[in-house]
């Protein structure tokens, strides 16, 4: 659950830590099963996860899958065409990576706006679940550029891997 709320929330254990008015090494010894939390900080936390509404968007997660090269193609090209094959894979895992966290940050910020408007919360909380969902906008319109720019350079990547092969099959072919 902790992990969960880590994940979609984006923060770390000592904001969470703040967030149920305890300390760090209680929600350590409690995310290791040593020790217990008192029944306001355990209510504090299932909120946030209940509010992530988990168990209903199981289907949220993104299915691209990444390019299988041909293994038949490896030993005909070129180091430097290989080499391209490799920038591409990495550069489309990263993509699929940051694809996945936008997801991520999106149940993070409904969950936010859900929290913002339940009286239940002392001012304090009010003003945390606030920042969280602002800090997830900022999160999310940096995570938006990234992507953009990340398809650029991988469309790039992959013309120029393109135009590397055509040489390569006309050299042989005359």
């Amino acid at each position: 659950m902790l992990k969960q709320i880590k994940q979609h929330f984006d923060v770390s254990s000592l904001s969470i830590a703040l967030f149920i008015k305890g300390s760090l090494n209680t929600l350590n010894s409690y995310s290791i099963n040593r020790r217990g939390l008192s029944f306001q900080q355990k209510d504090n936390l299932l909120t946030l996860f209940n509010a992530l509404e988990l168990e209903k968007n199981n289907s949220v997660v993104i299915n691209e899958t990444v390019e299988v090269l041909n293994k038949n193609v490896h030993t005909t090209l070129s180091p430097l065409v290989t080499a391209l094959s490799r920038r591409i894979k990495k550069k489309e895992q990263l993509l699929q990576n940051y694809k996945t966290s936008v997801t991520y940050y999106l149940r993070g910020l409904h969950a936010c706006e859900n929290l913002i408007h339940k009286t239940t919360f002392t001012e304090e909380q009010q003003k945390w679940i606030i920042l969280r969902k602002k800090h997830l906008q900022q999160k999310l319109q940096e995570r938006a550029t990234a992507i953009l720019q990340m398809h650029a350079e991988l469309e790039g990547l992959k013309a120029r891997k393109n135009s590397l092969e055509k040489v390569q099959l006309k050299e042989l072919l005359f």
